[in-house]
């Protein structure tokens, strides 16, 4: 840490045990900290957040030839197969998709450029 070499990388790898080494120095000093140290798959289970898209898409159409369904898709992932299949594309908003210009399944032959609306992801409760 003190002397870094040129062919050296650092960061993780030299922060990790320094970490490893605090945080047993606090959970050793502080006991109530030692709960947050313990693994109970119960209760993580049940604090565990679930994503869903009420857009979410129930039937993908990747048939070469036709316009595939984006809906649920993210950013990246709709815009690689948009690009896969040689599709201009606008886009507006963030999240996932949730509307698409031209219906999915239809013939790819002469298409000009498709709209996608992106949203937030709806949260379950």
């Amino acid at each position: 840490i003190d002397h870094p070499t040129a062919n050296g990388y650092y960061g993780g790898a030299t922060a990790a045990p320094i970490v490893k080494k605090i945080t047993q120095y606090i959970f050793y000093k502080k006991k109530d900290f030692a709960q947050f140290a313990k693994y109970d798959e119960k209760s993580n289970k049940v604090n565990m957040d679930t994503v869903q898209s009420q857009q979410a898409s129930t039937q993908k159409v990747f048939a070469p030839g036709y316009m595939p369904n984006f809906a649920g898709m993210d950013k990246s992932s709709a815009m690689q197969l948009a690009e896969d299949r040689s599709i201009p594309v606008e886009i507006n908003g963030f999240g996932v998709v949730t509307k698409q210009s031209i219906p999915a399944g239809t013939p790819l032959a002469g298409i000009s450029n498709l709209r996608l609306q992106f949203e937030a992801p709806t949260y379950a409760e």
